[in-house]
């Protein structure tokens, strides 16, 4: 995946995505270009083909790329666990979020850099229920940690409460939905573990009628991302007399400005245009996109300022 800066150019250049890896492209299975095949690394398929991700208990999540087709539990887009496209690039993860004797996977990272105190980070992933389960579950979550997870001893819920949870039942089994939401760091948060934190008498569940009997909810993971978004809601043009309302929305988003608006684009939080409108509207429809943080970019035509064409930018939060 391309990082966050260079997919959206000097859109939100101070918006770098800290997770390193985050759409776990980088692996370290070997591709024989003589024979046309994978080569198994030492020790089978494991999160520890994708570094720096790891395990912080004694589950064991699974990563599944393209070239891992030649092993049936690992390939893209057909694997053991059903079929599915990455959301972008050639691979993903996979863990448990959901089993009915408690057991439960995380993938683990140490972000680039710490996190500062005060500042206010954007985090996001991306799932999609596997094809193979009978249910599915709510509670997908992050949580960020001073220090390195790792309990060897369990196969139970982590117990700590997550910044970021999604309490909605996940059931989609053909769409990726992204899970996102906003944290204020006490400062020093170096780790990101991604799972279910709750125990089962805590987390909601819903049959979805997959193939396999046992009754558990297993998610696909891709795109992980943890930005500082704290100053994207500056105004970089100032005296434009530039206003977004409302914020947080539902349906449309609203602005005005004292200059001729030429177009304007919409990001989420991976750098990918959303909506792009040529024209002088000031009203945008963003009822088909799903709800998250978002980053919209109006240019107008400056006549004001010698400089030309000028550019505001701001965040907001669709329902």
């Amino acid at each position: 995946m391309l990082s966050l800066c260079f997919a959206i150019s000097l859109l939100f250049c101070k918006a770098q995505n800290l997770v390193p890896n985050p759409s776990f492209e980088i692996n370290t299975a070997a591709y024989d270009s003589i024979s046309g095949s994978c080569i198994l690394p030492l020790g089978g398929f494991g999160l520890g083909m994708v570094p720096p991700w790891d395990s912080p208990s004694n589950g064991s999540p699974d990563p599944f790329d393209t070239c891992a087709s030649q092993f049936s539990s690992a390939g893209v887009p057909n694997s053991m666990y059903g079929y599915q496209q990455p959301h972008s690039g050639g691979a993903f993860a996979g863990a448990t979020f959901y089993e009915s004797n408690e057991f439960r996977e995380y993938i683990q990272v140490q972000l680039l850099s710490p996190l500062v105190a005060g500042r206010t980070y954007c985090a996001s992933f991306f799932v999609n229920l596997a094809d193979t389960v009978l249910i599915a579950c709510n509670n997908l979550g992050l949580y960020f940690s001073n220090v390195h997870l790792h309990d060897s001893s369990t196969q139970n819920n982590l117990n700590y409460i997550p910044q970021i949870n999604d309490t909605n039942i996940i059931t989609d089994q053909f769409n990726w939905t992204e899970i996102t939401g906003q944290y204020t760091a006490l400062g020093g948060e170096s780790y990101i573990i991604i799972g279910n934190f709750y125990p089962n008498l805590q987390t909601d569940t819903t049959l979805v009628g997959g193939w396999n009997l046992v009754p558990w909810a297993y998610y696909f993971i891709d795109d992980v991302s943890v930005i500082d978004c704290t100053d994207q809601g500056v105004d970089e043009v100032g005296e434009d007399g530039f206003k977004l309302f409302p914020n947080p929305a539902k349906n449309e988003i609203n602005f005005s400005t004292n200059y001729k608006v030429l177009s304007t684009k919409i990001y989420n939080v991976i750098g990918e245009v959303v909506n792009n409108t040529i024209n002088t509207q000031t009203k945008i429809d963003i009822s088909n996109i799903p709800s998250g943080l978002y980053f919209i970019e109006i240019e107008t035509d400056g006549s004001a300022s010698s400089q030309g064409k000028r550019t505001a930018r701001r965040k907001f939060v669709k329902e």
